[in-house]
């Protein structure tokens, strides 16, 4: 099993290792280059990156997740091993984790080095980054899971612009109405976590981030179990 596990892992990584490279290069390049010029504010840098890594991102790594290996008809291949099905899409998860992750924590690092303490305070700073980090990993599950037998990259993208417009009129809604931060639509939408701040405050609704990362290993479990199903690669 063990051996199994290291081979899916190093061939993820032999496949996905350029889009990994080209995200690092371009969000952490874009952040250094607008620090360093300070067009803008700092804190428009920050957040237009942490939009871009936290939204974007893990809505194109979740699209060639899955749905690649199922139009190339080698995810069949991959379920023929002797190791439980969950243990393909457990390393495929990992990967697009890793995609996901990376580039906004190398942004992180060198907004931090570069304009911590400047206009934003670096604590501050850095629980932007943590909290969107967390965001980011919540759209790569719930795209992941609802296209998990989708076998069409543009059809994992719909399924996922689809749930982000049904998150930012939910959160409009909720803005709207100013409800308050325990309500419901706070703990079950990952965008409201988007505004919990702003250039000057943070205020984090933690009960709601408990309740994100409960549902987080929920989904994926369904997913799991639709994704072990016959006749589905």
């Amino acid at each position: 099993m063990k051996r199994i596990i290291l081979s899916l892992l190093w061939k993820e990584w032999h496949e996905q290792r350029w889009k990994l490279a080209l995200a690092c290069v371009m969000l952490m390049g874009y952040t250094a280059v607008a620090l360093r010029t300070r067009v803008v504010p700092d804190f428009l840098v920050v957040a237009s990156a942490v939009l871009f890594g936290s939204i974007m991102l893990p809505l194109f790594v979740a699209m060639g997740a899955l749905a690649t290996e199922r139009s190339q008809g080698s995810l069949e291949t991959l379920l023929t091993l002797p190791a439980p099905p969950w243990v393909v899409l457990a390393v495929k998860t990992a990967g697009a984790l890793t995609i996901t992750s990376a580039p906004l924590i190398g942004s992180a690092v060198i907004a931090l080095i570069l304009a911590g303490g400047r206009e934003l305070a670096a604590s501050h700073m850095a629980a932007f980054y943590l909290i969107e980090l967390f965001v980011g990993a919540q759209i790569l599950i719930w795209v992941l899971c609802l296209g998990v037998r989708l076998r069409s990259e543009l059809g994992v993208g719909f399924v996922g612009i689809m749930l982000l417009v049904f998150w930012c009129f939910w959160l409009g809604g909720a803005s709207s109405t100013n409800l308050p931060d325990w309500h419901f639509s706070s703990c079950l939408n990952p965008l409201s976590l988007l505004r919990t701040f702003n250039e000057y405050t943070i205020d984090v609704p933690w009960h709601a981030v408990a309740i994100q990362a409960l549902i987080m290993p929920l989904l994926w479990l369904g997913a799991a179990s639709f994704f072990a199903r016959p006749g589905r690669a």
